[in-house]
């Protein structure tokens, strides 16, 4: 069985010797002189408990907790804050405090504690994981359902995610927008499509499925699913605050239909205030809509797509991305067509 990590934060060097002879041998512990060591070695390899003292630049252990609160990964890991016997606080900075070690230290007291904050933290990492698993799930279903409703040939948010990963892969091998996109922000963005409709789920059936143009009343109402989409996931990442993705997913929800010329909803945002991750997604999105069957019309060809997307760019698209469109399309319509293929076959 691996052992837990546990990191001591401290400038003691007694302190340092103590807790190495009393936890070494049960559990991997780590010992560290300053805060920014501890934040090196923690944002590598995220340890299961704090044991944080004072340090020789002079700051207190609970000032060293808050210094800790910065890094949303670390915001889950208890502490345990080692103080002189009889010291009281010098003000609880952070609600992660679960308990206190006295020096000079009895052997029995220190293990039970640190045995006991362990495993309180690996129930609630577990928990946490279980509800993060149930509510992922119930994303899924809902985006499916949003989809079973809204679209005639299926399998539109598992296109739409994979045209978003080509997209932004070449984004970020091209270097189109320098250091501010990242593979790993690629991923997220990936991951976090299959959610970029979830609002429908608040949008009437009758306008949905309405197979003629929408009046001007029902857009509005359509285009209301944005925001509903952005609150969903805004109660979503209260509970689930860990889960990078749903902020790329928020983000995606409420702009993918901005437009690059300010002319898009909801907020009517232009140019770079469009995160990028919308930017990509409009093109995604509409790409995907044109070579698919829906209820008003039949799908275009892939030739249409191609020039109804270049055609618009500057205007409804950033100019990067159709550039990446173009880059990239003989693998975006060989996708799109081995889907509708399959979906024949069905």
């Amino acid at each position: 069985m691996n052992k837990y990590r546990v990191l001591y934060i401290g400038g003691d060097g007694e302190e340092r010797d103590a807790l190495t002879r009393i936890l070494s041998s049960d559990h991997d512990f780590v010992s560290c002189a300053s805060i920014e060591e501890a934040m090196r070695i923690s944002l590598r390899e995220t340890p299961d408990l704090f044991l944080v003292s004072r340090t020789a630049d002079g700051a207190s252990a609970e000032e060293n907790v808050a210094r800790l609160t910065d890094h949303k990964r670390l915001r889950n890991v208890p502490v345990i804050i080692v103080k002189g016997r009889g010291v009281g606080h010098e003000g609880i900075f952070d609600d992660r405090i679960v308990d206190t070690a006295e020096t000079p230290f009895v052997d029995a007291d220190v293990r039970h504690r640190v045995r006991v904050h362990l495993n309180i933290a690996r129930r609630d990492k577990a928990m946490r994981e279980q509800m993060e698993a149930l509510s992922n799930g119930l994303l899924s279903s809902i985006s499916e359902m949003v989809e079973c409703r809204d679209e005639n040939t299926g399998g539109h948010i598992a296109r739409t995610s994979k045209y978003v990963m080509l997209l932004g892969m070449d984004l970020v091998e091209t270097g189109a927008y320098g250091g501010a996109l990242s593979s790993e922000d690629v991923e997220r963005m990936a991951r976090a499509a299959p959610l970029h409709d979830i609002g429908k789920v608040g949008v009437s059936d009758l306008i949905l499925l309405k197979p003629a143009r929408l009046t001007v009343d029902e857009f509005d109402a359509m285009k209301r699913h944005t925001l509903i989409g952005k609150a969903m996931i805004d109660r979503l990442l209260v509970d689930m605050p860990s889960q990078t993705y749903l902020t790329t997913a928020n983000e995606i929800a409420v702009t993918h239909h901005e437009k690059y010329d300010g002319s898009g909803y909801p907020y009517g945002l232009s140019a770079e205030d469009i995160p990028i991750g919308g930017r990509i997604m409009a093109v995604a999105d509409v790409y995907d809509a044109l070579v698919a069957d829906r209820v008003y019309r039949k799908a275009m060809t892939q030739e249409e797509a191609y020039r109804i997307i270049t055609e618009s760019e500057g205007a409804h698209f950033d100019p990067r991305v159709v550039k990446a469109f173009d880059r990239v399309f003989d693998m975006l319509s060989a996708l799109s067509e081995n889907a509708n293929e399959k979906m024949a076959a069905i």
